[in-house]
């Protein structure tokens, strides 16, 4: 895990000054290219809606314009996602190499055995508190910085949370459809989403598997 953390900082690191550079000696800025992309998007959107005949109210041109303003804000987190997704797949290629190499490689641990660090739920307490008692106007740089905070750290928790549910199946001796079928279940029906984000904070919390035996 600690690999997986230092690699994806890395390609972070790395993504940020590839934006840095872009600006200074291309003067091209990828972050407005992709607003301007999300926005084309949109507008797109719109006009197919149109051609169909079908009528497009205020209200559905307002969440249309709301879900860009989303997409928008979220860029930082999509740049993590896509962070963690690099780092996941050269890890794993890396691991590879080393082993055909015949170098000593440390396991990869088992998803059921995937466990984040304790200090995540203080981090997230101390993120509600401030989120709690911050009056942040919706169009202020800090109300991106909280927005992009929730969404990383929501999916921490899922992430906790999918993991329990794969160790509670693993040792109630379910089949291992289980836990990809509640993974399938959370992607698509949302009201699941805050209830494995509680049960991870749980796992996370009272170290709930260590008490059932893991």
């Amino acid at each position: 895990m600690e690999i997986l953390i230092a690699g994806t900082l890395a390609y972070l690191i790395g993504f940020v000054l590839i934006y840095v550079a872009s600006i200074k000696f291309f003067n091209i800025d990828i972050m407005k290219q992709m607003q301007s992309m999300f926005s084309e998007s949109m507008a797109k959107s719109e006009k197919v809606v149109s051609a169909t005949g079908m009528p497009i109210s205020k209200e559905q041109k307002e969440l249309l314009a709301q879900m860009n303003d989303i997409l928008q804000s979220l860029l930082p987190s999509i740049l993590v996602l896509v962070s963690v997704c690099f780092s996941w797949i050269t890890v794993i290629i890396s691991g590879s190499v080393l082993k055909k190499l015949k170098y000593e490689v440390i396991s990869w641990p088992k998803f059921k055995d995937i466990q984040l660090p304790k200090s995540i739920i203080w981090y997230y307490v101390i993120f509600i508190l401030l989120a709690t008692f911050i009056k942040v106007e919706p169009t202020s740089y800090l109300h991106m910085v909280f927005s992009n905070l929730n969404v990383i750290f929501a999916l921490l928790l899922v992430l906790q949370g999918l993991t329990f549910i794969s160790f509670l199946a693993y040792r109630k001796g379910f089949t291992k459809g289980v836990p990809i079928i509640s993974f399938i279940a959370c992607m698509f029906i949302p009201m699941l989403f805050p209830l494995v984000t509680i049960l991870g904070i749980i796992d996370l919390g009272i170290s709930l598997r260590s008490k059932i035996g893991g």
